[in-house]
């Protein structure tokens, strides 16, 4: 048997990434958080009662006569910003006013 060496830990994140976004595109999503995802197939998600409120989470319907449904929306990742105590104090929310 021979030993199988790790790719670097980016490559790592990208496929762990693009796994993500297919397993989200097809509703196999059951829950995420930390990096760490629950996946199931529709059968197993059927079988547990979980279906429909991945589909809501994923905001997909289901068609039985099974026609094929487009992807789901893929929402822009959020954007880090470092702001300032200035730049902070300057943002004006509306929320007391």
């Amino acid at each position: 048997m021979s030993t199988l060496i790790v790719p670097p830990d980016s490559k790592c994140n990208l496929a762990y990434d693009q796994i993500a976004a297919i397993a989200r595109s097809h509703a196999l999503v059951i829950e995420s958080a930390g990096g760490v995802m629950t996946i199931a197939t529709p059968r197993v998600q059927r079988e547990e009662g979980l279906r429909e409120k991945v589909l809501r989470m994923h905001c997909m319907v289901e068609i039985e006569n099974g026609i094929d449904l487009p992807p789901a929306p893929q929402w822009p990742k959020a954007k880090r910003v470092k702001l300032s105590p200035e730049k902070i104090q300057k943002i004006d929310l509306g929320l007391f006013t």
